[in-house]
């Protein structure tokens, strides 16, 4: 009887073109699912990085800028996941994360400039074709990744970008 229910309800929604669909899961098949978000789940990353390097020895490393509403993007979805393996969490209100603030909201060109930015640790990090071997774009797909630099940057700028996403995609 309920899924007489369910497929009448997603036929309907789906009309005209597929938005939803529905899935039959065990209570353990739901509990592995929540208590994986509660544990932290790896989280798994794709991104444009501009202006990047590379550096191999004594780590393999990448680097260059990201446009802040990626990182707003990313703790949008994950919030202290992502900063799981920072010391500290995103502090709220603080002089210094005012000053972040202000920079985002008065010279959001300028931001790279004044702010020494965010790192990521991942498990596993690789280029994708895409590009070439241009270093003007890179993109790129990250696994495993949290933030171990920069949560105050990254708090912040989520906090600008909830109420000026605008202003937040411009800076890097």
């Amino acid at each position: 009887h309920v899924k007489h229910q369910m497929d009448d309800l997603i036929h309907e929604m789906n009309d005209p073109s597929e938005m939803i669909s529905w899935c039959v899961m065990s209570q353990k098949e739901v509990h592995d699912a929540v208590s994986g978000l509660a544990e932290g789940a790896p989280i798994n990353l794709e991104f444009v990085l501009k202006d990047w390097g590379f550096i191999d020895d004594p780590f393999k490393a990448y680097y260059g800028q990201i446009e802040a509403s990626d990182v707003a993007n990313w703790y949008s979805q994950y919030r202290t996941l992502l900063l799981k393996p920072n010391l500290r969490n995103f502090l709220g209100s603080t002089d210094v994360n005012e000053a972040i603030r202000k920079t985002l909201t008065e010279n959001p060109e300028n931001f790279w400039y004044y702010n020494n930015g965010i790192t990521l640790l991942c498990n596993t990090v690789n280029k994708k074709p895409m590009g070439g071997s241009d270093r003007r774009s890179g993109y790129f797909s990250a696994e495993g990744v949290g933030v171990v630099n920069g949560a105050q940057t990254v708090g912040s700028i989520f906090k600008v970008f909830e109420t000026n996403p605008d202003l937040v995609s411009r800076a890097k």
